[in-house]
């Protein structure tokens, strides 16, 4: 049975990967923000409509330590002014919804207020932990009323605070935990918009010291309980790389890949196919990874078809398809050759043919074979007139649209003959009468024989027939 499921486990892991794919919302980035904190400095937004400076400020705060996926943003409570990130944007969430997520962890419990983000200029909005919240956060201000986590800290917690336009849906690690009835209202303000504070105007309270903060996700849209659940505990911006197939032969390649699932568990795959529509998936090996660093992946693929243009690209898993770039490449020439075997020698108008559209052709014809037209570089057919009887050896190569020839030409042989020729060599005749009993001279063959009254006069020949 052990060794069943570890032949059969491919196929388990593809059918998941499909029933994910067909069953669970794909995951996209968030429209607004999108701040994952995996590199140091000022920070990309990989949102899809990215709002604000694009990267954002980061002022004295530091990357590094472990967060929900890769690294994170480390708190130092608010010790140096203006040291969070400045998104630089004004504040401008629609009456229609929105949603704002996050992750935290290390956080304290007790003590003064300690802001996630804000804009003190879009009627105070904030979220924050310690203070009122006490052993949770409050989101406050924008005209909201006040929604309060409990219990949540110190993490790691995964937040979310979805605005329907008439609610807030607080999720804790997916799951519903509360619902607070709204006002339908626009926050809106001159900003800045901040992650890691709320204001640019003094020493407020930021992120906890040496707390953490990671995979800050602002949407422009309601999300639904579904996608919250689905979304939670994976990233959103895998970095999947599809890499250069090596190993290429005529019926054969092998595919390559990089994954960083930056510590979530992802399934990898390979799809490929004669064009970009691709149509066969293959599990990659190794076939799952939950590592936090660049992860080479690869498949050893065969049953190809030589001469031929084929795409393939990475994909990752599980709630949804994360894609890799697309890669092209050409199986190797596999060259045919047809034309006639065997002839005569010196018979003309001996065509021989091979694929056309391929550069660089390269016919070699033995001594035994003058050739009469063709076998030129950029011809796909020769003519020849074989000169010498024998067994002969035609050879061929050509390279394909990726300037790869065959890894070695294709033989094909041809059998010359001689034309056979006819001699009659004497023809002595021979008339004699004789007795019924008498018998030819050895060698003879009778040609006519008379017969009158006793005597039989017999005509024959002595004659030889060579080729």
């Amino acid at each position: 049975m052990r060794y069943l499921f570890k032949a059969i486990r491919p196929l388990i892991l593809l059918l998941i990967f499909f029933i994910g794919i067909q069953n669970i919302v794909s995951q996209t980035v968030p429209e607004l923000m999108y701040y994952t904190f995996d590199s140091p400095g000022n920070q990309k937004n990989y949102a899809s409509a990215p709002v604000g400076d694009n990267p954002a400020t980061l002022g004295t705060l530091t990357i590094g330590n472990t967060g929900q996926f890769g690294t994170a943003l480390i708190g130092d409570g608010g010790a140096v002014q203006n040291g969070a990130i400045n998104t630089a944007w004004a504040t401008n969430l629609p009456s229609t919804g929105w949603t704002i997520s996050f992750w935290i962890n290390n956080y304290p419990v007790g003590g003064i207020p300690e802001y996630l983000f804000g804009d003190e200029n879009a009627a105070d909005f904030r979220c924050f932990s310690n203070g009122m919240a006490g052993d949770g956060i409050v989101l406050r201000g924008g005209g909201l009323t006040d929604v309060l986590l409990p219990g949540i800290l110190p993490g790691p917690t995964v937040v979310h605070f979805v605005y329907t336009g008439t609610e807030i849906k607080a999720y804790v690690n997916g799951v519903l935990s509360t619902t607070v009835a709204q006002p339908t209202i626009n926050i809106t303000g001159i900003g800045p918009f901040m992650v890691g504070e709320h204001t640019t105007s003094g020493m407020t309270g930021g992120i906890p010291n040496g707390s953490l903060f990671d995979e800050f996700r602002m949407y422009n849209r309601v999300l639904s309980g579904a996608e919250v659940a689905s979304s939670w505990n994976i990233p959103l911006m895998l970095d999947i790389t599809t890499n250069s197939a090596t190993a290429i032969t005529k019926i054969g390649a092998t595919f390559n890949g990089t994954i960083n699932p930056k510590g979530a568990a992802m399934a990898v795959f390979f799809e490929y196919g004669t064009t970009s529509a691709y149509g066969t998936t293959v599990a990659a090996v190794p076939d799952t990874v939950d590592a936090s660093v660049d992860t080479p992946v690869s498949a050893v693929i065969a049953g190809l078809t030589p001469n031929t243009i084929y795409h393939y690209r990475g994909l990752g898993g599980p709630a949804g398809v994360i894609e890799g770039n697309d890669i092209v490449f050409e199986t190797l020439p596999d060259p045919t050759i047809v034309g006639p075997t065997p002839i005569c020698i010196e018979e003309e108008n001996n065509v021989y043919t091979t694929e056309a559209g391929k550069t660089n052709y390269s016919w070699n014809v033995p001594p035994a074979g003058t050739i009469k037209a063709g076998g030129g570089v950029n011809d796909n057919t020769v003519t020849i007139t074989w000169n010498t009887p024998g067994t002969h050896n035609l050879t061929l190569n050509y390279d394909n649209s990726s300037s790869v020839p065959a890894a070695s030409p294709t033989i094909y042989q041809v059998t010359v003959y001689t034309p056979p020729v006819a001699t009659i060599v004497s023809k002595t005749l021979l008339t004699e009468s004789f007795e019924n009993a008498g018998t030819l001279p050895a060698g003879w063959v009778i040609e006519s024989i008379a017969t009158n009254n006793t005597l039989t006069f017999v005509s024959g020949f002595k004659s030889s027939i060579g080729l």
